[in-house]
């Protein structure tokens, strides 16, 4: 106790009350005094030009499981001044700027052997939950899995520092398994670090324990468009304050594929259906087939159109095709590739057979390689096949019915794209068939005789049964009536036609 202003009272005495208290606030204390109590009350006697201190052994409890914050050492105490001799009652008493109330930090001291220089040895290593190949449009968050642990002595303001694509924002936390150990995300500065692919976590400030471990999921929100790469790279990497530290495993980086998922359907959408030729006969016909190829994913992507069809059977042309695009948009280049023969030849398909599927097996098939640059997110492309049929090279066939197929396949890159409608294949396939009917030419020569024969003798059966009836017999009697009543009239007995005139 001192004076502020210099008097000639001699020595000035006071009690003072004091009130000790340990981890003021919380719920579950972490430390004790002597008397397993929180908080301590005492009494100390003061006087001026004299010092005094006085020490209260605080006790911590076999395992403290909470590291994260020192330990609030809180004091309240007030001062009751002594009566100054010869002074008329005049007592010391405190300058009103004196703060009664104190908070003191009690931080954890660190284990540091008997040399007291920690050397900590941080060791991390993570995975990717799912593999190391995620497909962006399909996975939503991506899961990474880590394991840091201090296998030395004790370690200082332990972080760990992430290091990953901008595409990749880090969303939370969450413990694989229940540990004391705290991983605390939220400082201010990571707004500015995670834009630029960055994130720093402080692992259970002020001190991570030696033979400390830890097990958590790291979780990062994806962003499904404007990512172009097939590739990332993720590195984490722990450090610490302390002045000797073993960095033999404190950084690991671990590279994962990116997909990208996409839905690209084909269909035929016009085809003729049906037509016929008539045996014998040099004629054409008009044939279409018209396939869609459509982007039903929210991406677009570069994709390649094989256009397969049957051109000709042996030496005749069967199917003169021109390709034509149907819409203005997406458009394609296309490039003829190598003819397909065809498996089988002609001459072995059998006379007697009444049906055959008229593609590359048995006839020469043109292929057609068309490269979409950018199919679109929901964008459609049309590919009308177009041309005269041929009566000639079907004959040589010598069937009397006929499929004509054409076919329409799709792929794109494989190392960049996954289909997600069907993970497993890498392309799809549709194909349009036209029925093709071979008609027998009718004879109709001896339709007409036995029409014409037919006719007369039907003639004649009327004739006679109309005779048989006596169709013919009525005609006579009437015309022998008429004579008879014409010879009475010329000068035989008969009825006069003069009218009767009756007496009055």
């Amino acid at each position: 106790m001192e004076r502020l202003m210099p008097d000639n009272w001699g020595i000035l005495q006071a009690n003072i009350t004091y009130r000790l208290q340990l981890d003021k606030g919380r719920q579950h204390g972490r430390a004790v005094f002597q008397r397993l109590s929180r908080s301590l009350t005492s009494n100390l006697q003061l006087r001026t030009g004299r010092k005094r201190c006085q020490e209260f052994p605080i006790r911590l409890p076999s395992c403290v499981m909470d590291y994260f914050e020192p330990i609030d050492l809180s004091l309240n105490f007030t001062l009751a001044g002594e009566v100054i001799p010869d002074s008329k009652g005049l007592r010391p008493i405190l300058n009103e700027y004196t703060e009664t109330s104190q908070t003191y930090k009690l931080l954890f001291q660190m284990d540091c052997g008997l040399d007291n220089k920690c050397e900590d040895y941080l060791r991390i290593c993570f995975n990717f939950s799912g593999g190391d190949m995620v497909v962006i449009g399909r996975a939503t968050v991506l899961i990474a899995t880590v394991v840091l642990e201090n296998a030395h002595e004790d370690s200082s303001n332990t972080q760990l520092n992430f290091l990953h694509p901008s595409y990749f924002s880090f969303k939370k936390i969450s413990m694989v398994q229940e540990s004391s150990v705290q991983i605390v995300c939220s400082d201010q500065q990571n707004d500015r670090l995670m834009a630029s692919g960055s994130l720093r976590c402080a692992v259970n400030p002020p001190v991570f324990k030696k033979g400390s471990r830890v097990m958590f999921n790291t979780v990062f929100d994806i962003t499904a468009t404007g990512i172009e790469e097939t590739s990332a790279n993720f590195t984490i990497t722990a450090t610490s304050e302390n002045s000797v530290r073993i960095k033999n495993e404190s950084s690991y980086t671990r590279s994962m594929l990116l997909r990208y998922a996409v839905n690209v359907a084909a269909s035929g959408i016009e085809y003729t259906r049906h037509l016929n030729f008539t045996a014998g006969h040099q004629e054409e016909r008009l044939v279409k087939h018209s396939y869609q190829v459509e982007n039903l994913a929210p991406r677009s992507l570069p994709i390649r159109v094989k256009l397969t069809f049957p051109t000709r059977i042996g030496d005749k042309s069967l199917w003169n095709v021109t390709v034509t695009q149907g819409t203005p948009g997406n458009r394609s280049i296309c490039q003829p590739l190598a003819q397909r023969l065809a498996a089988v030849q002609s001459e072995t398909v059998r006379e007697a057979q009444d049906y055959v599927r008229l593609d590359c097996g048995i006839a020469l098939c043109t292929e057609l390689l068309c490269e979409v640059a950018v199919l679109e997110e929901h964008g459609v492309v049309i590919f009308h096949l177009k041309g005269e049929l041929m009566s000639a090279a079907i004959a040589e066939l010598k069937v009397k019915k006929l499929l004509l197929i054409s076919k329409v396949s799709l792929s794109y890159d494989g190392e960049k794209y996954v289909d997600i409608s069907e993970v497993t294949a890498p392309f799809k396939e549709v194909t349009l068939e036209t029925e093709v009917e071979v008609m027998e030419e009718v004879n109709r020569l001896p339709m007409i005789i036995g029409g014409s024969i037919g006719g007369l003798l039907l003639l004649i059966v009327l004739i006679i049964v109309f005779y048989k009836f006596g169709f013919f017999k009525r005609n006579n009697n009437t015309d022998e009536a008429d004579k008879l009543n014409m010879n009475g009239s010329d000068g035989g007995e008969g009825t006069s036609t003069e009218p009767e005139i009756l007496p009055d």
